[in-house]
């Protein structure tokens, strides 16, 4: 027994010393030219590796720095450049043999740099290449009999920083990725393999990739063909300059869905989830949560894509969205189409603020529908938005319209009350940054009767309508006033509302239809509701 303990120590002692002895004997700086040119040959880009140092005990061959050449027709700063490159190494060829099988490579602090040129080709396509002229002034291998086996069953990249660059997009602002971990497992060139990504969004916001990637593309690197699940987490719109700050468009958002790659374009569906969302200049930030079930087809060269299914979720209340966008220049333009029915209205109260929405002044809605279909054109910093807008069995909350429309009281003796009731409010509408055109005015308040007309609201939110009453009360005022209702403005703003009657318009029309005595009586009373004063009683 005492041999065997002595023996088995003894074993320790040689394998501790060898360990330390072994990397004074064999100095794999001999191996670099041949990994080097390995490397290179495996690319088709020029790689340069720093001093090489064996660590026996990890099973590994270490380089203090590495860089990868550039295609030449982007540019000559490396495509990528790494703090360290470490190599898992057979240590029994290496020891016995001096013969280097390199199985996985792990590459730490790499600075990469990915472009996609205006015409569309990438910096990446020739990655894998034919050796370039570069490769081919690489150090030749030493006459020895030496080996370098390179089989990467395995590839890490860690605490990596990536820029991305998409000359034919916008104004080609980078995207920066830091923090970027890629992981790849049995490795081939022929068949698919795993591969694992993530990173953290410039700004604000972690991506996930995983999934399938491959065979490699013989003919252009960028065209191999991919199957990955991605995830979103608190990306920040803003922050990370994913939409221009001119359009007002911020908040934070997370995302999860499928995506099906094929290199110069791309599938994808998932669900959007946006928090504290803002849609328009000068907007406030919704309220609640909006989800975006979508699915689009993306064209990589031409950065332009199809929502070819989109259904927006805002709590009960449910859109279709669908159309075109098109990333070609600085500012995103699109072309939709939104379309919902009968939308719970205190569903959608809460993301009004996010539109730029003004109620009046300490109003609030509650209750009815909203029905809409809508088209939405240009860049998202100057929309035209088009479309109708219907309202059914709503009530706007501490808003007395009768009292604001004093010539009801006037004319009716009709009391209003806290509260005012609509049976129906429809509009056609025509919104830009100029301001917002109303037509085809019809309310229905059933307290009141039915107003109808048009106008505009200005980009500041200056109102400047011409309307109509029809009054549901009958009477000598109302049949004076004519069939075609009580003409009146409203001017202030949207938060304060003034409305006043067209005293001009209701003389004249009043003595056209009934004489010059009942258009006397006509202005009589809206006189007296100008001055703040009822016409007194008949003694």
């Amino acid at each position: 027994m005492k041999r065997v303990v002595f023996f088995l120590l003894g074993l320790v002692v040689l394998v501790l010393v060898a360990a330390v002895a072994i990397p004074f004997v064999i100095d794999p700086n001999q191996f670099r030219p041949m990994l080097e040119t390995r490397l290179t040959q495996a690319l088709g880009r020029e790689v340069k590796l720093g001093n090489l140092k064996l660590s026996i005990l990890a099973g590994k061959v270490e380089a203090d720095d590495l860089s990868i050449a550039e295609d030449p027709a982007f540019g000559k700063t490396p495509f990528l450049k790494a703090h360290s490159l470490a190599t898992q190494v057979e240590l029994m060829p290496l020891i016995f043999s001096r013969q280097l099988n390199v199985g996985g490579i792990v590459v730490d602090q790499p600075e990469i740099t990915v472009v996609q040129s205006v015409k569309g080709t990438w910096n990446v396509s020739t990655l894998g290449a034919a050796a370039t002229p570069a490769s081919k002034t690489t150090e030749p291998e030493p006459a020895s009999s030496s080996k370098l086996a390179l089989v990467v069953h395995e590839l890490k990249i860690t605490n990596g920083k990536m820029t991305l660059i998409e000359e034919g997009q916008g104004a080609a602002l980078p995207r920066v990725f830091d923090q970027v971990a890629i992981d790849i497992t049995d490795f081939s060139t022929t068949t698919q393999f795993p591969f694992k990504m993530s990173a953290d969004m410039s700004g604000g916001g972690v991506i996930t990739l995983d999934g399938k990637v491959g065979p490699i593309s013989q003919t252009d690197a960028a065209l191999t063909p991919a199957q990955l699940h991605f995830k979103l987490a608190d990306g920040d719109l803003a922050a990370s300059h994913f939409f221009d700050a001119s359009t007002g468009i911020r908040g934070l958002v997370g995302a999860d869905g499928d995506l099906n790659w094929t290199g110069t374009a791309f599938d994808a569906k998932g669900m959007v989830h946006a928090d504290k969302l803002v849609l328009a200049k000068g907007g406030m930030p919704s309220q609640r949560p909006v989800e975006l079930d979508f699915n689009i087809a993306h064209d990589i060269v031409k950065h332009t894509g199809q929502v070819t299914r989109g259904t927006v979720h805002l709590g009960k209340a449910v859109a279709n969205l669908s159309g075109s966008y098109s990333l070609k220049e600085a500012i995103t333009s699109v072309a939709l189409k939104l379309d919902g029915a009968r939308m719970p209205m205190d569903e959608l109260v809460s993301f009004l603020p996010a539109l730029d929405v003004t109620l009046p002044s300490g109003s609030s809605i509650k209750g009815g529908t909203m029905t809409v279909d809508m088209t939405s054109t240009g860049y998202l910093n100057n929309l035209t938005t088009k479309g109708s807008v219907n309202i059914d069995g709503t009530s706007l909350q501490n808003f007395d319209l009768s009292n604001k429309m004093s010539i009801v009281e006037s004319l009716t003796g009709l009391k209003g009350g806290a509260n005012t009731d609509f049976q129906k409010i429809a509009v056609m509408l025509n919104q830009n940054n100029g301001g917002t055109t109303l037509s085809d005015i019809e309310v229905i308040a059933p307290e009141i009767g039915q107003l109808t007309g048009g106008g505009t609201i200005s980009a500041q939110k200056d109102l400047a309508l011409k309307m109509r009453v029809a009054l549901h009360a009958g009477g000598l005022s109302t049949a004076a006033l004519g069939a075609g209702g009580i003409p009146f403005s409203v001017g202030g703003t949207v938060s304060n509302p003034q409305i006043r009657p067209d005293v001009g318009a209701v003389a004249k029309e009043a003595a056209k239809d009934i004489g010059k005595e009942a258009g006397k009586e006509a202005v009589g009373i809206l006189g007296g509701f100008l001055s703040g004063k009822k016409k007194p009683a008949d003694k």
